[in-house]
């Protein structure tokens, strides 16, 4: 049986973490990738290739499910 490691005392400015139920798929379909990428993105299981597939002013990949997202958190913000 693996062992939790302790948590660090002061947390209180993390943000939980939590991963999509198709993580490893998403990881296989990344590894299996030869696209020249800066990044993968979870929402989309697609690759990020520039800055250019960023929603301007953020780091959230230009898809439709990170569309979505920007577009809750401006929504949630007002």
């Amino acid at each position: 049986m693996a062992r939790r490691k302790k948590q660090p005392e002061n947390t209180d400015d993390w943000v939980p973490l939590t991963l999509p139920d198709n993580f490893d798929e998403i990881i296989e379909t990344m590894n299996a990738s030869t696209e020249e990428r800066i990044g993968w993105c979870f929402l989309c299981n697609g690759p990020v290739r520039g800055p250019e597939d960023l929603i301007s002013g953020t780091s959230t990949h230009r898809c439709p499910n990170g569309l979505a997202l920007e577009e809750k958190i401006a929504k949630d913000k007002r």
